[in-house]
């Protein structure tokens, strides 16, 4: 009888502990296992480049279908949300065929991730229907004068980067609720929020500090526009002349479908993440067999994909300690960060990595190893499949 393995979530976390664990598996030679990865988009949605996307005509190589993601065809990939969790079973918003509404499940990965405001993220699941998302928001920026981005963070500011590059003339503003750019961004260090302060302002990017912009009520998601050109703030002044606001902050973890049952509830802490013990299971004693990892993980860590790879090794290795040797888990997370690399556009950036003391980078830097391509034929290759040259 096949024993099932779910992945919950098919962003960075999900398909990396995919492919990890289908090759777990057949270097264990196993047959009984089966891997079922749910998740609700057609395709992977390379949010990295999200913000290059949405400016310039780079959706068709931000979408890469999971076709490949498996080698072994015995484990799948279905296209649906889940929507209830119990103790060995997930419940589905839609019939799948061969499974029904339900998968029943003897080990399960939740990664479900965060959700960030478009277009950083598609509120869209079909392909044809994220890619006019992205289209839409380029004839926007194009048409409008002056754009404000709220959230000074890497998001906010890689956003601002690809408008500058291709839109030299267009205002741009950001209010960010710290004091600096960065500021609550875990790892970056003085120095490089100093260098990202002097790019941005380099680059005539206004600074609004220490207070956020009210959209509450605003029309246009994605984008907001703002009635008479006029954006205020928290701190009691305004911004006039604004034609699009974006936002860059307010990501939530990915945990809203855990509160449709009791048994989902159980694993929400207060600040709505996943309760997790060091070994990644879920630090709750009905499930040892409940595993989670990524963004919607309630670790320490940052939410940053290059981390991923790490909790990804210790989850396979607990998680095939108990389904192929019947032992518990006993291997321990530790908390990981090398380093963090901040583009602007495809030619400047800011970087800094912890090696040899720590190393801090410039544009030359930035651009050449993440800013020029922003890895995106490492992330197909990621997922089994080769980026067409023709993109």
């Amino acid at each position: 009888m096949v024993r099932n393995i779910i992945i919950i979530g098919g962003g960075f976390a999900g398909t990396q502990a995919a492919t990890a664990l289908e090759k777990a598996l057949s270097k264990a030679n196993d047959k009984e296992h089966r891997i079922v990865l749910i998740e609700k988009n057609s395709h992977f949605v390379y949010c990295v480049a999200s913000p290059r996307a949405a400016v310039i005509e780079w959706e068709d190589k931000i979408l890469i279908p999971y076709t490949n993601l498996f080698q072994d065809k015995r484990h799948k990939t279905i296209k649906a949300k889940a929507s209830g969790l119990y103790t060995n079973k997930i419940i589905l918003d839609q019939q799948v065929p061969e499974f029904g509404n339900e998968i029943s499940y003897d080990y399960l990965i939740i990664a479900t991730g965060t959700d960030y405001p478009a277009p950083f993220k598609s509120p869209h699941t079909d392909y044809q229907a994220i890619v006019d998302g992205f289209k839409s928001t380029q004839s926007e920026i194009k048409a409008a004068q002056s754009i404000l981005i709220v959230g000074g963070g890497p998001v906010g500011i890689e956003l601002a980067g690809e408008i500058r590059e291709h839109y030299p003339e267009k205002r741009l503003v950001i209010v960010h609720s710290e004091s600096n750019y960065l500021n609550d961004t875990i790892g970056v260090t003085p120095k490089m929020r100093s260098s990202m302060n002097k790019l941005l302002s380099e680059n005539h990017v206004e600074s609004i500090f220490n207070t956020k912009a009210v959209v509450e009520g605003l029309p246009g998601e994605p984008f907001y526009k703002p009635q008479d050109g006029i954006v205020n703030l928290t701190n009691g002044s305004i911004v006039e002349n604004i034609d699009l606001i974006f936002m860059a902050a307010g990501n939530r973890p990915g945990t809203s479908w855990l509160n449709h049952t009791e048994m989902g509830r159980r694993l929400i802490k207060r600040d709505g993440y996943i309760k997790v013990k060091s070994t990644l299971q879920v630090d709750d004693p009905i499930f040892p067999h409940v595993f989670t990892l990524g963004d919607v993980a309630g670790l320490k860590d940052p939410k940053m994909a290059n981390i991923i790879r790490y909790q990804t090794a210790i989850l396979v290795e607990n998680l095939t300690l108990m389904a192929l040797h019947n032992q518990q888990p006993s291997v321990v997370y530790n908390k990981h960060f090398d380093g963090i690399f901040v583009s602007f556009g495809s030619n400047k950036g800011s970087g800094y990595l912890t090696f040899f003391g720590g190393l801090h980078f410039g544009s030359w830097v930035v651009s050449t190893i993440k800013g020029k391509t922003l890895f995106v034929g490492k992330a197909w290759k990621g997922l089994n499949v080769e980026l067409p040259t023709k993109r």
